[in-house]
């Protein structure tokens, strides 16, 4: 249940720890390529990579909502020290990355190594896995 939500099924989460769910996410396996990836980095990041497996092979961030990337927070030397983890994102998202604290550390001591897509341009995560980005204008602010 998200902080000062009201509603009736976050209410009885709280109550009931039973009825709490993942914040949503996506993993994406190509098991002929050997590949794992993941669509966003949210605050249960570390429950969502024993999901999946494991630490995937890149991260896809859709938009800059802050339950979206708030999981890359995991990658830094505090918590696992990764080293080079593909995070692909659009270049607005990649800046915000790079400009901000504590993100900007995790690229900065190679925790992470971004990936700049274009929107609307399909690309190849692995010989069998393409996406696209698309825009999110209800962040684009950021």
């Amino acid at each position: 249940p998200h902080l000062g939500c009201r509603q009736a099924r976050c209410v009885e989460a709280r109550r009931n720890p039973a009825r709490r769910e993942l914040v949503a996410s996506l993993g994406l396996t190509d098991r002929s390529a050997g590949k794992r990836f993941v669509v966003d980095a949210t605050p249960d990041f570390t429950e969502q990579m024993a999901l999946l497996g494991g630490l995937p092979d890149g991260i896809l961030l859709t938009h800059a909502h802050i339950g979206h990337y708030l999981g890359l927070a995991q990658l830094g030397r505090e918590v696992l020290g990764a080293r080079r983890v593909p995070v692909f994102c659009t270049p607005s998202m990649a800046r915000f990355l790079r400009e901000n604290k504590p993100w900007s550390r995790l690229v900065s001591r190679g925790n992470i190594e971004i990936m700049e897509i274009e929107p609307g341009v399909e690309f190849p995560l692995t010989p069998r896995l393409r996406v696209k980005a698309l825009r999110a204008p209800h962040r684009d602010e950021d």
